[in-house]
């Protein structure tokens, strides 16, 4: 169980600064993929950031299924390489003066592959901590939340 409390933070950190790293080059990616002057290429560019907040829950909803069928292991593999496959392939678009509308189109489509995945609910994320507690401290005599 500890192993799982593990992997969930882990994936969570790193899903939460591939998000900080995005939000933090903004402006230089609004520079090299949405040029579309001020108003247009802010919105562009936080559309794209608004891919995460929208496509994570539809990943869930997609996925969290699946791994009930299938396995979760299976699933979890299949969402680290997508999220590690996304991130290459977004640090290989070249720019709008190269690809044209082709590289706005692709890093939005990338994040959407990026994203997908499933999302584990904050309260979700305080049972499996709870519940480790509790099996953690079984042996002890004493209870958990002391």
């Amino acid at each position: 169980m500890k192993k799982a409390v593990r992997a969930t933070l882990l994936g969570n950190f790193m899903e939460w600064f591939a998000v900080g790293v995005y939000s933090y080059l903004g402006a230089s990616l609004t520079a090299l993929f949405f040029p579309f002057g001020d108003p247009w290429a802010k919105l562009a560019f936080y559309g794209a950031l608004l891919a995460i907040f929208v496509v994570r829950p539809l990943g869930g909803f997609i996925l969290g299924p699946r791994g009930d069928k299938i396995g979760r292991r299976k699933v979890l593999a299949f969402t680290i390489i997508m999220m590690a496959l996304g991130t290459f392939l977004i640090g290989c678009i070249p720019s709008y003066e190269t690809w044209g509308m082709a590289a706005p189109i692709a890093l939005i489509l990338l994040k959407f592959v990026h994203v997908f995945q499933p999302v584990v609910s904050t309260r979700a994320q305080r049972l499996l901590w709870l519940s480790t507690r509790l099996i953690a401290d079984a042996g002890s005599g004493r209870p958990s939340w002391t």
